[in-house]
């Protein structure tokens, strides 16, 4: 019995030394083995700063030693994007001018369109203040260019007051609609601008062109928009002006100065005349009129009108001063009332239209 507690207190004291033994080595083994993954780190140690592979690309937001690449790449972003405004080149070249309509200022248009510009900067967002375009194809699309041709109806202004020598603007306004002058910036470039020498604009001669810019400030909205403008100026053919507005009337105000030829003793025949040439006068007026659109204020052929109006009344009333004295009975008065109006009106006549011509045309 003593034997085999003796054995017994020997194997629990055998035990007790190789548990002993192992512990430890245990211990520094599993110290010394690495994580099966990240997750069972953090677990394991949630306060501990496990250093953790990135995969080529990511960024770590507590690693200082990625925020200098980081600076770097958004420092060439901004070199890369376009400097503000952009500057857009614009040029235009005219095929061909529809007909012109003096009563709207409406006019069709057909030419081709460039935009030249940095790349990262879309000009596309266009549109014509004055009009609209009927048809617009892209011709070329690249990251600095776009080319259109374009068909455009529009609208110009127009100014009567030298009809029928008037002269008139038609112009092509072109504005972004969505970028202030702030961000886009239009150029004109009038070295690759041009009118086509085909180009025939029928009643009218074509005097010049210009292409400018300009800044549209919408006050109500606090914006100001960047605007190309291809400018044409017109002008009726002279000669043809003449031969249709003035022509007949000096035939008119001819035919009442003749009368002043004529005795005395002709007065019902005068008077006739002088009246035949005021009905004449104001018919050719009303003619005229029906060309223009109504306007607020005289044009040069009412005024001209209005002196011929003036030249025939003053004809009229000399010759009713004269049958007036007639019949008085004196002679005398009569012949002199009758020299000094046929020396006035063929003096003064011819000096009144000169100088409307000089000074009011």
């Amino acid at each position: 019995m003593k034997t085999f507690n003796s054995i017994k207190m020997m194997c629990l004291l055998g035990v007790w030394l190789v548990a002993g033994l192992v512990a430890p080595l245990a211990v520094q083994a599993e110290d010394a083995k690495p994580p099966a993954s990240r997750s069972t780190a953090k677990e394991a140690s949630p306060d501990a700063a496990v250093p953790v592979q990135s995969k080529p690309g990511d960024v770590k937001a507590n690693d200082s030693s990625t925020k200098p690449a980081a600076a770097d790449k958004t420092d060439g972003a901004k070199t890369a994007a376009p400097k503000l405004p952009a500057d857009v080149l614009v040029s235009v070249y005219i095929i061909n001018i529809g007909k012109f309509d003096v009563a709207t200022g409406g006019f069709t248009v057909d030419f081709y369109l460039d935009l030249q510009h940095d790349a990262g900067v879309d000009p596309t967002n266009f549109e014509f203040v004055n009009g609209r375009a009927s048809s617009s194809d892209l011709m070329i699309s690249t990251p600095t260019e776009h080319f259109y041709r374009i068909q455009a109806d529009l609208v110009s202004p127009i100014d009567l007051r030298k009809y029928p020598f008037d002269h008139q603007k038609l112009r092509i306004i072109l504005e972004d609609k969505r970028n202030t002058i702030e961000k886009l910036r239009y150029v004109s470039v009038e070295q690759q601008s041009q009118l086509d020498k085909s180009v025939n604009f029928v009643g009218w001669d074509i005097d010049q062109w210009s292409a400018y810019t300009r800044v549209h400030d919408y006050e109500k909205w606090k914006e100001k928009y960047s605007q190309y403008v291809f400018e044409i100026e017109i002008s009726r053919i002279v000669l043809n002006a003449f031969m249709k507005t003035f022509l007949p009337v000096f035939f008119i105000v001819l035919i009442v100065l003749s009368s002043f030829t004529m005795g005395v003793d002709q007065m019902p025949t005068r008077l006739g005349m002088a009246g035949s040439g005021l009905v004449a006068a104001v018919m050719f007026h009303v003619s005229i009129s029906s060309q223009i659109p109504p306007v607020g204020y005289l044009t040069f052929a009412d005024k001209f009108m209005a002196l011929t109006y003036l030249v025939t009344l003053v004809s009229f009333m000399i010759d009713v001063a004269i049958l007036a004295s007639q019949r008085i009975g004196n002679a005398k008065s009569v012949e002199r009332l009758h020299r000094t109006a046929e020396i006035a009106m063929f003096i003064l006549v011819p000096l009144a239209y000169i100088l409307l011509f000089v000074f009011v045309s």
